[in-house]
């Protein structure tokens, strides 16, 4: 098991960056998406850099390109 990971790009949102980056590495679209807590600190690569996790769920494989289409009822729960 592997976590899906990446950079959040300069004015992107931690959100957004997670649909990016599930989609660029598992080529799927979700359309629900739980935010699993605060964001955190890592040592992953000794890059000492932030983690903000999510939960995905209800994905397909999709041939979109468009990762920040905000026009397919996406549904963001929050835990706290």
């Amino acid at each position: 098991l592997a976590i899906v990971g990446g950079i959040i790009e300069p004015e992107e949102e931690a959100l957004d960056a997670a649909r990016r980056e599930v989609h660029e590495e598992l080529g799927v679209s979700c359309n629900e998406w739980k935010v699993l807590g605060n964001r955190f600190r890592t040592d992953v690569n000794r890059g000492m850099g932030w983690v903000h996790p999510y939960l995905a769920r209800d994905c397909s494989y999709s041939s979109n390109t468009d990762t920040n289409n905000n026009n397919n009822n996406n549904n963001v729960q929050n835990n706290h």
